[in-house]
């Protein structure tokens, strides 16, 4: 499992932590990987890896090998990082709270929405169906991300003004 966020005032970095306690006390697996820059609040966990700021190279090989990329984040307004995710076929888990990076989710189909009180019963969904919506979302994102895609958009849009 990996996140993404700067620590700062809702990133939503921080209560990572406290969710994922709830979830490895019902059995949960595997070893959330907090990385990104910034400072990350909250109590140091041998269960919690601590990244900080990582490479481009570290980063593309961190969200291959996830199961799923958690961006808690209330405010981000283009989660970037959940397109990259798909690129690699990760499914990713965001919060209800931001309607920005919960379109996307809904629209790609990539991953699960949770809101605080229901994080637990999305990621278990999330990881139950594997990568399979990341897969499903790559496609998404080559269809309506790309440059092509962008070249589209643009003519339509001169044509509707022109």
């Amino acid at each position: 499992t990996a996140s993404r966020g700067q620590g700062r005032e809702g990133r939503g970095v921080d209560a990572v932590p406290r969710r994922w306690s709830g979830g490895k006390d019902r059995g949960g697996g595997g070893t959330p990987a907090l990385a990104g820059p910034g400072r990350m609040k909250g109590p140091d966990r041998p269960d919690i890896v601590r990244l900080g700021r990582v490479s481009d190279e570290e980063k593309w090989a961190l969200l291959a090998a996830a199961d799923v990329l958690v961006l808690p984040s209330r405010l981000e307004s283009l989660g970037i990082v959940l397109l990259e995710a798909w690129q690699m076929g990760t499914p990713v888990l965001v919060p209800l709270a931001n309607p920005v990076t919960s379109g996307q989710v809904m629209r790609s189909e990539g991953g699960a929405i949770y809101d605080e009180d229901a994080f637990d019963d999305a990621l278990d969904a999330v990881l139950d169906e594997g990568r399979e919506r990341g897969v499903q979302a790559r496609e998404w994102v080559r269809a309506e991300c790309s440059w092509d895609a962008f070249d589209r958009r643009l003519e339509h849009l001169l044509e509707l003004v022109g």
